[in-house]
């Protein structure tokens, strides 16, 4: 069900609530919303900008790649939000995501908190896509619900190794976009350990990490950006002059737009900082863990370098793999969210992270593929109209995440199987869960 008015509108309305009832939070009941409200006003603004001027000559160009009229544009994780949180089961988000983390640390079936509101948009962005495929808004937000299951145990789950590497002490990460690499990570390190692959670094990169680590910052994504949006225009014989013009506002996009997203942040921050302030006694009692974003992980070294040799290898992929029709555009400079975690279960061994992120990204591109038809469906939902002359768009980090495919397909079965399919997820979560909680004690 899409919000006619917006979700500039609602959105903030809930926020500007939200505001009125915690009391730390009070002062800032109206501006909260207003800033909520000029991200995301912000937000449209600029991806109807981006879709609507910038992204018909990359897709003529995406089409002449990959020789298909397939090709499926990836606009980024800034328009996943804005999707998320423009219908009526991304708004709903809030309460079904705080009521059932509420449930499970009651049940004591985890110690997360959740407090970054920001991130509920992930949640949000599995019950959109979960009512797009079944036109069941029920559905959808029973997802929401199963989804904030599965990454509050996973962040349980994961916890320990983050501690280990980071020193975080009292802090989890119940990020979705990134704890489904963990799991892929475990394995990996489980399967390197049995072929006897796993070793040492090999000599001299530490020095190289400890020496020019710190040099790839996110900011350099910016030029990656632009040189990789001149090169595809330069491939597909769009012209000097065209392919500078795709190349500068592809840099611009992948600057500004998250700055633009950010006003939102800033307008929830209050809110959640209120109610992390009314936690902290439950917090120091339980035991609890305060769920934060990776957003803290991804300047280590190790994953900035292993991302930037990431990029190049993520566009070598798209084009070589059989099948795949997605073009990495905007989403490149999220793969260090991607690998994040994946970075403690390697122990910071780069040579095994950059390896663990090949085979986090082939997976990532076949089911942004394959979810750009419902993609496309949700960008409508939301209030757009996207159509290239059979081009499609898609989000390589979001709308390829295995946690938004396995629960968009869940949800196509009936409503008992449906579920009937979340409650074994989270019974075999939960003795995981249950197994690495006993082992830390």
């Amino acid at each position: 069900m899409s919000l006619g008015f917006g979700s500039w509108v609602v959105l903030p309305i809930a926020i500007g609530l939200a505001a009125l009832v915690h009391p730390g939070a009070r002062t800032k009941w109206l501006k909260a919303p207003l800033f909520v409200a000029a991200g995301l006003t912000g937000g449209y603004v600029m991806v109807a900008w981006l879709i609507h001027v910038v992204l018909p000559p990359l897709a003529r160009s995406g089409i002449w790649l990959f020789h298909s009229h397939a090709a499926a544009l990836d606009i980024g994780w800034p328009s996943s939000a804005i999707i998320a949180f423009g219908t009526l089961a991304g708004v709903l988000s809030f309460p079904v995501g705080l009521l059932t983390n509420a449930a499970l640390v009651f049940a004591r079936l985890t110690r997360t908190l959740d407090l970054d509101l920001w991130n509920f948009w992930h949640i949000a962005f599995v019950g959109v896509f979960a009512t797009v495929a079944t036109g069941d808004i029920v559905k959808g937000l029973i997802a929401e619900a199963g989804a904030m299951a599965v990454v509050l145990m996973l962040a349980d789950i994961s916890q320990p190794t983050v501690k280990k590497y980071f020193g975080y002490e009292n802090l989890s990460f119940p990020t979705l976009v990134s704890l489904p690499y963990f799991v892929l990570a475990v394995g990996l390190k489980h399967l390197f350990r049995k072929t006897g692959f796993l070793s040492s670094q090999p000599l001299g990169l530490e020095k190289l990490i400890r020496e020019r680590g710190q040099a790839f910052s996110p900011g350099n994504f910016v030029v990656i950006g632009f040189a990789v949006t001149v090169a595809i225009g330069l491939l597909a014989h769009l012209g000097v002059k065209s392919s500078l013009f795709i190349g500068v506002v592809g840099a611009t996009t992948i600057l500004i737009l998250p700055r633009i997203v950010s006003l939102v942040v800033e307008g929830i921050q209050p809110v959640a900082e209120a109610m992390a302030q009314a936690a902290q006694a439950q917090v120091a009692q339980r035991h609890l863990h305060i769920g934060m974003d990776t957003a803290l992980l991804v300047g280590d070294p190790v994953n900035m370098l292993a991302s930037t040799v990431l990029v190049p290898v993520t566009l070598a992929l798209a084009l070589v793999l059989p099948g795949n029709h997605t073009v990495p555009l905007l989403d490149l400079p999220t793969i260090p969210f991607i690998i994040a975690l994946m970075v403690p279960v390697f122990e910071g061994n780069l040579c095994f992270t950059i390896i663990g992120g090949i085979a986090a990204m082939v997976p990532t591109l076949y089911i942004s593929t394959c979810m750009a038809p419902l993609f496309g469906s949700a960008t409508r939902l939301a209030g757009w109209h996207v159509a290239y002359g059979g081009a499609m768009v898609t989000s390589l980090v979001d709308a390829g995440n295995p946690i938004v495919w396995a629960f968009s397909g869940m949800a196509q079965l009936g409503m008992v199987q449906f579920v009937g399919a979340i409650a074994a997820v989270l019974v075999l979560l939960s003795l995981i869960r249950g197994k690495v909680v006993a082992g830390v004690r």
